[in-house]
C-alpha cells in the first residue's frame, strides 16, 4: 500500500493503508465465531478494516488520533471519531460486539495505555495485536511481550481466549496477528443483550 507519514507522538501512519494489517480470512472467522454485528476499530487509520466490515453488513465505528484519518474514514462512508489516547479514552453508550485493534498499542506511552483499555470496555470481544520487544517502528514506545497485555487485560475484566487465539493466528495473518494476535472476552459484557 502506501508511504509512511510521521506525526509526533501518534505513531506511524501509512498513506493508503498497511497491507500487513488487512486480514479478510481472520475477519470472516471473527464475524462467524462471535456473531459480530458491530465493530469498534481502535486506531482505525484510514478505515480499510472499517470498510471491509461495513461491506459485510456489520455496523462500524472507528477511532483514530489523526484528523486526516478520521476525515478519510468519513469520505469512505465510515463513522469515525477523533481520539488522542494521551488525553482521553473513547466512551460510548453503545455496546460493540468486537473491538479490533491492530498495530496501535505499541505507539502509546505506558502512562496512557489505560485509555485504550477503557476504550475496549464497550466491546464484548477484543482482537488485538501488539509490537514485541525490540520490534522496530516509528514511535514504538511500548513494545511488550504478550504476557504484559494479557495481564493488563485480565486486571480489567478481559479473559484471554487461548484456543481461539491460537486458531486465529494460523489464518494467513502474517506478519502481525500471526506473531502477537490476542483475542479476549469481556466478562462484564459478554452475556449482556445488545
Amino acid at each position: 500500500m502506501g508511504k509512511k507519514i510521521r506525526y509526533k507522538h501518534l505513531g506511524g501512519n501509512i498513506l493508503g493503508g498497511d497491507s500487513k494489517t488487512f486480514y479478510p480470512m481472520l475477519w470472516e472467522y471473527l464475524i462467524k465465531e462471535f456473531s459480530v454485528k458491530s465493530v469498534l476499530d481502535i486506531g482505525c487509520g484510514e478505515g480499510w478494516a472499517l470498510t471491509y466490515f461495513r461491506l459485510r453488513g456489520v455496523g462500524t465505528m472507528g477511532i483514530d488520533g489523526l484528523s486526516r484519518n478520521v476525515d478519510r474514514c468519513k469520505n469512505l462512508h465510515n463513522k469515525a471519531k477523533l481520539i488522542d489516547f494521551s488525553k482521553e479514552a473513547f466512551s460510548s453508550k453503545w455496546t460493540f460486539d468486537l473491538g479490533w485493534c491492530c498495530e496501535l498499542v505499541e505507539h502509546v506511552e505506558e502512562e496512557y495505555v489505560q485509555n485504550i483499555i477503557d476504550s475496549f470496555k464497550c466491546c464484548r470481544y477484543v482482537a488485538m495485536t501488539h509490537a514485541l520487544p525490540r520490534q522496530g517502528g516509528y514511535h514504538h514506545v511500548n513494545c511488550r511481550p504478550s504476557d504484559y497485555w494479557i495481564s493488563l487485560m485480565d486486571k480489567n475484566g478481559f479473559d484471554l481466549l487461548k484456543e481461539k487465539t491460537e486458531f486465529a493466528r494460523k489464518l494467513r495473518c502474517e506478519p502481525y496477528f500471526a506473531k502477537s494476535g490476542l483475542i479476549f472476552k469481556n466478562e462484564h459484557l459478554s452475556d449482556r443483550p445488545i
